[in-house]
């Protein structure tokens, strides 16, 4: 019994050492312990107190946290701001860059020798002799996300494949891109003008394969979608494919109509 009540003896003077250990806190500003009255918040206590305001002064700190204070300043007198859009027209003259490395069968030849392939949302068709290009894509656009711009007339983000009638006269170009509501697009090889717009569901995520028909009368498309849907397309009616079905889980890589 006279262990016991030793024990218990002890374990009161460890509780009564806790209780006053929480009445005093350590100020890491200046290392002296504080006291406080039982039942005030402490930094740690909960998530408000997880960051302490600390009040900047003028001086290095000061310029850490605002670098361009004292490194720009405001003219005496400069123009009123104006909001609208500048009275200028821009055209895009070259664009550096190849997607390749997540994508199979980029890059052909079309019917002028030039050398057509994908960059972003372009398609690019680069002349090699006088390293110049033209584009499909690439005009002016709203100024909104990828979300929720337009893709009435172009891709309005990355185009993930690319196919060219390479059996037929290598005139025409099809492209598919990544989004919301994932586009395909038709064009021109020789102008960069748009020939046909095919839009995919909301779930396919983005088109993973491409291909088109060597008279250029029907486009392939397989999205990826979690059973990556196979659709095939009339060029002459965008409004549904008029054939569609499951290729599997497994994805597609590529492409290609039989000869």
């Amino acid at each position: 019994m006279d262990d016991i009540e030793a024990n218990i003896d002890n374990g009161a003077d460890f509780e009564n050492e806790m209780h006053d250990g929480d009445r005093r806190r350590e100020n890491k500003r200046t290392g002296e312990v504080e006291d406080y009255e039982a039942g005030e918040n402490q930094p740690g206590d909960d998530d408000e107190f997880l960051f302490v305001e600390e009040e900047v002064k003028e001086g290095e700190q000061f310029m850490a946290v605002k670098p361009w204070i004292g490194a720009v300043k405001e003219p005496d007198s400069h123009p009123d701001p104006n909001p609208d859009a500048p009275d200028c027209c821009y055209n895009l003259e070259y664009a550096y860059g190849y997607r390749c490395q997540d994508s199979r069968q980029n890059v052909y030849y079309s019917c002028d020798d030039e050398i057509c392939y994908m960059t972003a949302c372009l398609g690019v068709m680069l002349n090699k002799d006088s390293n110049t290009q033209k584009f499909f894509g690439g005009g002016e656009a709203d100024s909104a996300s990828k979300q929720t711009s337009s893709s009435k007339e172009s891709h309005n983000n990355d185009i993930m494949c690319m196919d060219v009638n390479t059996s037929g006269g290598r005139n025409r170009a099809v492209t598919g891109q990544v989004g919301k509501w994932p586009a395909v697009f038709v064009w021109d090889t020789t102008t960069g003008e748009k020939v046909q717009r095919f839009a995919l569901d909301k779930q396919s995520r983005a088109v993973a394969a491409v291909a088109i028909s060597p008279d250029g009368t029907h486009i392939a498309t397989v999205d990826k979608h979690n059973d990556h849907y196979f659709c095939l397309w009339n060029c002459g009616d965008n409004s549904s494919p008029v054939y569609k079905d499951k290729s599997g889980p497994d994805p597609s890589m590529d492409l290609c109509f039989s000869k």
